[in-house]
Formats: structure tokens, C-alpha cells, sequence
């Protein structure tokens, strides 16, 4: 099987990720990717590895992403609702194993979106 933690370390265009330890998780977490205004829009995805700096996600192949785009990820914060981070697309490739899914790095942004 891949190593889908060490993707960021293959494919991040920047380089920013070419040294940077990532962890992978024991099982993914259930996470959300808001792209547009819309909350209840968001896309669900799978947080499969993280860093200091961005987290490594899973989701439908289906889901348009563009590099350097913006969104909201959502997790969940045990006992405390969701946790809402502003994020960038900074890699995004087809899933290895399974065409159905994409995998995408997504940096942690001070910013929101404007």
C-alpha cells in the first residue's frame, strides 16, 4: 500500500513541503472542506496525514480544487463543535489507488477569505 502520508513530501509545487515530517493518522478523521459562502455546501473528506503546516486530506475526485484556492476546514473539536481553519490548496492529485477520490494538501492561512 502507498504511503498516502508522504504525498505532500512528493507533490507540494511550492518545495515548502519537501522537508517537513508528516504524521500519518491511526484512522482518517471525518472532516469538511467548505469551497464557496455556503456551509452547508461543504464538501466531507478525510484528514489522512498532518504537519505544523497543513494537513493531508482525501476527498471525491468529483470536487473541483484549484491550486491556491481558499476554503474552510472544518473538524470536529471533541466536546466542542467544529473547528473552523482557513486554508489553502497547495497540492492536489488523483487518488492512487482508488480514481473515485482525490488526495489534496491544504496550508493552515492566518487570512480569511476576502
Amino acid at each position: 500500500m502507498f504511503p498516502l502520508h508522504r504525498l505532500a513530501n512528493i507533490f507540494c509545487s511550492t518545495g515548502a513541503c519537501r522537508e517537513v515530517e508528516f504524521w500519518p493518522m491511526a484512522a482518517p478523521q471525518d472532516g469538511w472542506l467548505q469551497l464557496g459562502p455556503d456551509p452547508d455546501a461543504a464538501e466531507p473528506v478525510d484528514l489522512i496525514a498532518f504537519s505544523g503546516m497543513c494537513v493531508s486530506v482525501v476527498l471525491s475526485a468529483d470536487v473541483p480544487l484549484q491550486q491556491g484556492a481558499w476554503a474552510r476546514l472544518m473538524t470536529q473539536a471533541h466536546g466542542a463543535g467544529l473547528k473552523h481553519c482557513p486554508v489553502r490548496c497547495c497540492w492536489h492529485r488523483s487518488h492512487p489507488q482508488d480514481s473515485s477520490l482525490q488526495c489534496t494538501g491544504l496550508r493552515f492561512d492566518d487570512e480569511e477569505k476576502p
